[in-house]
């Protein structure tokens, strides 16, 4: 039986770092499903913290993946990676549904972080920043 949907809208009308700061800010623990043109990003949390993230395989990850081979430190780096991409990718998509199910855990066996969620928005957007004024010169 799935969970219920405790939450779900649009990125266009509740960008995705106001869904994120609500989630941070309530404490919440769940899964966030970001539907985007990019792809399906997941983001498990625990008491509004950041546990876990899957999102559409990139090379950095796959590259990562043998790091994993270097036993529980490279499974924990991969993981951050894994975070920080899936955190990114849903706050670079503007277009998108949302749904958040509480009580949802990531399967038994991966590598489970505690990863502060407000400093993440703070870290990714600034990157996202740097990355959009690059563009936004290389275009004037």
């Amino acid at each position: 039986m799935k969970a219920r949907v405790d939450l779900e809208g649009d990125l266009a009308v509740v960008p995705a770092e106001l869904v994120l700061q609500l989630l941070a800010q309530a404490r919440l623990g769940g899964l966030l499903e970001v539907e985007a043109p990019a792809g399906p990003h997941r983001i498990f949390l625990a008491q509004g913290r950041v546990i876990y993230a899957e999102a559409p395989a990139r090379a950095s990850v796959s590259a990562g993946a043998a790091g994993a081979a270097a036993g529980r430190a490279g499974r924990e780096a991969l993981a951050r990676t894994r975070i920080r991409e899936a955190v990114s990718g849903v706050l670079a998509g503007r277009r998108g549904r949302f749904r958040f199910r509480r009580a949802v855990s990531p399967a038994a066996d991966e590598v489970l972080l505690d990863m502060n969620l407000e400093s993440l928005l703070l870290e990714c957007l600034a990157q996202l920043d740097h990355v959009r004024g690059g563009r936004d010169a290389d275009a004037g």
